[in-house]
């Protein structure tokens, strides 16, 4: 997301390794490594999807509010 004029990844979905999982981003730059637990890539891939879709507003909230501690 665009924040102060800059691009920031605030949540990061990825296969490296060979094991799907999400990065959940803060704004110090830490991760919190989720794995996800799907058959295939491809469903993995589309869960990945969905979740944006459906819960940009909740991954920006938690953003925002972890920058606030």
């Amino acid at each position: 997301m665009l924040v102060k004029g800059k691009w920031a990844a605030v949540v990061r979905y990825d296969t490296a390794h060979g094991q799907p999982h999400t990065d959940v981003i803060s704004p110090d730059g830490t991760k919190e490594k989720r794995l996800l637990h799907f058959p295939n890539f491809s469903d993995a891939f589309s869960y990945a999807q969905e979740d944006v879709k459906a819960n940009w507003e909740r991954h920006r909230e938690r953003y925002f509010l972890e920058g606030k501690k």
